[in-house]
């Protein structure tokens, strides 16, 4: 016999692995995607939304760790891009606080991390830390249009931008 505890688990599984199908259906759908930059300098955040922007892709952008943890629990993304090094709580943090939402039965987020840092053992560290894949600044077009080929499923570089209107891009 079934206890509480093992309803309530399979429960919450049941939930997650529904919101993974409906954003799946979302992005195939073509409803555009949701991204959440988290990167503290302004210049990189300008550069970083623009980017997105031309290909087709909304973006909230947050100075700091917390905001991120903050705005990934009011909000659902499709993926996050993830500052490493960030005033308050760094990438780092983050990421292993989003994880443990996820061990609540959250559905699995994606964070791609973007760093400064490009020396041998910092990619290492980021996937440790539990984040998905690694950029190293400065980015590109390219690369930004690679990382969402590869971690948002039924995307294509391009296929929102005319669902994209002028309030696509927001700081939270």
């Amino acid at each position: 016999v079934l206890g509480e505890t093992d309803l309530a688990d399979d429960l919450e599984r049941l939930h997650a692995r529904l919101d993974d199908i409906e954003a799946s259906e979302e992005l195939a759908s073509g409803e555009a995607a949701r991204v959440l930059i988290a990167e503290d300098n302004a210049i990189n955040q300008r550069v970083a939304l623009r980017m997105l922007e031309k290909i087709g892709v909304a973006a909230d952008v947050v100075e700091n760790g917390r905001l991120a943890v903050d705005a990934v629990r009011s909000r659902r993304y499709a993926l996050v891009f993830m500052d490493c090094q960030m005033p308050e709580m760094d990438g780092f943090a983050a990421t292993r606080a989003l994880r443990e939402i996820e061990a609540n039965g959250a559905a699995r987020l994606p964070i791609i991390a973007m760093t400064a840092h490009a020396m041998q053992g910092d990619r290492e560290r980021c996937l440790d830390a539990g984040m998905d894949d690694y950029m190293s600044k400065p980015i590109s077009r390219a690369m930004l249009e690679k990382m969402l080929d590869k971690w948002l499923p039924g995307f294509a570089a391009g296929a929102n931008e005319e669902r994209l209107s002028s309030g696509s891009v927001q700081t939270v």
